[in-house]
C-alpha cells in the first residue's frame, strides 16, 4: 500500500494532497498542513525554513513518493521563478520526487469517475489531489 503525497505549485505556496492505498482503493490522510509558503523567496532564512518545514514535514508523514505537477516553463502559462525554487528545494528531499506531466495526470485518472466533493478538500486542493492520485 502506497503513502504519496501530491503537490500542486501555485504562486509561493505548495498545495498538498496525502493520499494511501492503490487506485481502486484509497483514502486520502488528513495531515497538518494543506498548503505551505514561503514568505519572502529572497531571504535566505525564509526559504530555509520552507525546506526545512516541508523535508520535515515529508519525513514525519512517511512517505513513499512525491508527486509535483508538471508547469510549463515557456509561454503565457508558464510557472513563475519562484515555483521553480520551491520545486527545487521539494527534489532536495531523500525521498522520490517525480514531475508529473498533465498529460499523465489525465490518463490516470480517466475512467475513474473520482467525486472529489466527498472528500475533505477544498478546491483549491483538487490539482494537487490529481497528482497524488497519478502516482499511487
Amino acid at each position: 500500500m502506497a503513502k504519496v503525497c501530491g503537490i500542486d505549485i501555485s504562486g509561493s505556496e505548495a498545495v498538498i494532497v496525502a493520499l494511501e492505498g492503490g487506485p481502486d482503493n484509497f483514502s486520502v490522510i488528513k495531515t497538518d498542513f494543506k498548503k505551505i509558503g514561503i514568505n519572502d523567496y529572497k531571504n535566505q532564512a525564509d526559504v530555509q525554513s520552507f525546506r526545512d518545514t516541508i523535508i520535515g514535514f515529508f519525513n514525519n508523514m512517511g512517505f513513499d513518493r512525491i508527486g509535483i505537477k508538471e508547469r510549463n516553463s515557456t509561454g503565457t502559462r508558464s510557472g513563475g521563478t519562484i515555483t521553480f525554487k520551491i520545486e527545487g528545494l521539494i527534489q532536495t528531499s531523500e525521498l522520490e520526487v517525480k514531475i508529473v506531466h498533465h498529460a499523465t495526470i489525465r490518463s490516470k485518472l480517466r475512467g475513474k469517475n473520482i467525486d472529489l466533493s466527498k472528500f475533505d478538500l477544498n478546491k483549491y486542493q483538487y490539482e494537487a489531489f490529481e497528482t497524488a492520485f497519478s502516482i499511487l
